[in-house]
Formats: structure tokens, sequence, C-alpha cells
């Protein structure tokens, strides 16, 4: 089988509302990540997994494609998409409080 590119599939997770959001202010300068993952045809990947570095934030996604990683501190990580049949795509994101 040959294995698609994650390019495209993480590529609609950002135009599909990958965002990042701040919490509330009793976790001052805590925030989060959250998003869809799909392929290129924009079928929902449940299943994948999401892992952020630094540190070992991870997530793996629902029915729907949705992941959710909160109670992160504000800076940079590389965010990294694992799924069967996909090769491994990795992005720079960064999380503001």
């Amino acid at each position: 089988m040959a294995r698609r590119s994650v390019f495209a599939l993480l590529f609609a997770a950002t135009m599909a509302g990958f965002m990042l959001h701040s919490s509330a202010a009793a976790q001052a300068n805590r925030g989060g990540i959250s998003g869809r993952i799909m392929d290129s045809a924009a079928a929902v990947l449940p299943g994948a997994r999401i892992e952020l570095q630094p540190g070992s934030a991870s997530a793996v996604t629902n029915g729907q494609g949705e992941f959710n990683i909160s109670d992160l501190a504000a800076g940079e990580y590389t965010l990294t998409v694992h799924y069967v049949g996909f090769s491994t795509y990795s992005t720079k994101v960064t999380v503001a409080c």
C-alpha cells in the first residue's frame, strides 16, 4: 500500500478550524490546541495520534477526527500527526495566552 502524504491532512485540519485558544484566568499563561484532522478528500480521520514537543503532551482524535490538548504553557511547539497509511507530518505551532 502506498503511503499518502499527511501534508494535505494537516492543511485540511488547519483550514477546518485548527485553532489556538486561551484558558480561563484561573490558569493564567496556559492555553491549548484543538482541531480536526481530515484527509485531502475531507474525510475525518478517527484515531490519528497528535504529539507535541517539547514535552509529552499528546491526544488521539475522536470519531469526528477532533482533538484537544489543554493546559499548555505559552510558546512554540512542534505538532506531529501519525495515522496508519499516511506519512508522518510535523509543523510548528504557537500557543498564545
